[in-house]
């Protein structure tokens, strides 16, 4: 069984009638309150069944193409490093030997700016459990609620990322005229 949530209806979810705790955070802003949306979980009962190759299987070769070795990965954390202090320099990623995707927060200002939303998430939940201690109410989807509100502009910020990069491999796609070979890593010749 797969879960899958259904786009067009709302997610249900509980709220304490009793107390509502106003949880500021360092700009002060107040939680708005709790929505009424609701959102249903449905289960497909398709199975759908998928053979693999099992490691056995694989040629010395074939394993060495597919897994990466302890020299892949200090070769790839010595480019990830290079690449960030190009970020930090203002200088251009090529996206093809530097590719910059996903070290945004290993830069200076980067780490500032995740550790500052970070930490504005840890004091709201603490608070917020403090609070249902307190009261002796347990509410784990009105944390759950706490955390989408207080990261919800870092969510934004990365589905447009991810809606950008898929226009742009969209558009490669659609200019493309012939068939694309598929990918190969580097080391693999193609025969």
């Amino acid at each position: 069984m797969v879960a899958t949530i259904d786009e067009e209806s709302s997610l249900e979810v509980s709220h304490r009638n009793d107390t509502k705790a106003v949880v500021k955070n360092s700009a002060s802003s107040t939680l708005p309150p709790k929505p009424n949306n609701k959102k249903r979980i449905h289960w497909n009962y398709k199975v759908v069944k998928r053979r693999h190759h099992r490691l056995c299987d694989l040629s010395d070769e074939e394993k060495e193409a597919v897994w990466y070795t302890a020299n892949d990965t200090k070769i790839i954390l010595a480019m990830a490093k290079v690449t960030v202090k190009m970020m930090m320099k203002g200088e251009i990623c090529d996206d093809i030997d530097y590719c910059s995707r996903g070290l945004e927060g290993k830069t200076p200002s980067g780490a500032k700016r995740r550790q500052k939303n970070k930490q504005i998430l840890r004091k709201a939940l603490l608070e917020e459990q403090e609070i249902q201690r307190e009261e002796g109410v347990y509410d784990p989807e009105y944390l759950a609620e706490l955390s989408i509100f207080y990261s919800k502009d870092v969510c934004v910020a990365a589905y447009n990322t991810g809606l950008s990069d898929e226009h742009s491999v969209q558009e490669f796609v659609d200019v493309c005229d012939t068939d694309i070979a598929p990918m190969v890593p580097r080391r693999m010749k193609r025969a």
